[in-house]
């Protein structure tokens, strides 16, 4: 291979990596810009936006792409101008100083943020116990109650099913991360159970019938204030199962991650087989 050949391949790497860095840069900026006040036109003008909440989100996604184009500095450095130069300047002694002028300017710059903005009288002990822990607790609930909870819960759940209307006994209650069953002897005609588990989209709610299942209609009434679900049962013994289930986006967020990391932890193989290939 001629010296031609081996700068057109450089030329080639350097506008590959040149694009990803441009890339990233876009994505960093465009991030930033998003999470500053002057963005609000934007977040005005689209309204699915509004499902984000916080602008201050794209900040995750700012700090990837910026982090990405300074890590390729060195990179761009030595694809462009080859590694004796990057050797002769960015000797053991150099990269050392500069990375802790870098770690200095930092901390010097962000100071005032490791400083408490104030000071309270509570300890610990007082912070984390009592009112001062409930108050703490519930701080930011708001985030993630459901849209038909009208008011925040203001105490912990105590059980997992109570009885609102009719005659019932509930026995062997079990929860899980994502799912809870029980067991239901309904003496009246009919009885309302509800279950202290918010409404949130795809929580479905079965009743066992000898080795089948029957899907059960769940509905938050108007006097339930904080938007948990609730169910009608017949008279009878019944073995109540709940599951939540993936909503569409879930699904496909996921098997975007599965493809993800598949091409991430295989990537070092394909790229060796064609290395050798190549050869």
């Amino acid at each position: 291979m001629n010296m031609k050949e081996i700068g057109v391949i450089r030329v080639l790497k350097a506008d590959r990596l040149l694009l990803t860095v441009c890339y990233f840069l876009v994505v960093g900026w465009f991030s930033a810009f998003m999470a500053h006040s002057r963005s609000t036109f934007i977040w005005q003008s689209i309204d699915i936006l509004r499902f984000l909440q916080f602008p201050w989100r794209f900040l995750t996604l700012s700090i990837l792409g910026m982090s990405f184009v300074v890590g390729a500095i060195p990179v761009i450095l030595e694809t462009i101008v080859g590694k004796s130069f990057i050797k002769m300047i960015l000797v053991f002694p150099i990269k050392l100083l500069i990375l802790l002028i870098l770690a200095v300017s930092v901390i010097t710059i962000n100071w005032n943020f490791f400083k408490p903005v104030r000071e309270g009288s509570l300890t610990d002990s007082e912070k984390f116990s009592g009112e001062a822990w409930r108050i703490q607790q519930g701080a930011g609930i708001r985030d993630y109650l459901p849209i038909s909870a009208r008011f925040d819960p203001r105490e912990q759940r105590k059980t997992l099913t109570e009885v609102m209307t009719g005659e019932a006994q509930i026995s062997r209650e079990e929860l899980g991360t994502y799912w809870a069953k029980f067991n239901i002897n309904t003496q009246s005609e009919t009885a309302k159970v509800r279950i202290n588990i918010f409404s949130y989209p795809n929580w479905r709610v079965f009743r066992a019938i000898d080795l089948n299942s029957e899907e059960i209609e769940t509905f938050v009434p108007e006097e339930e204030e904080w938007g948990r679900m609730w169910i009608e049962l017949p008279k009878g013994e019944h073995l109540i199962y709940v599951q939540l289930f993936n909503t569409p986006i879930r699904t496909f967020s996921n098997i975007v991650s599965i493809l993800s990391w598949s091409l991430l932890l295989s990537y070092p193989l394909w790229k060796n087989r064609v290395q050798l290939k190549s050869w």
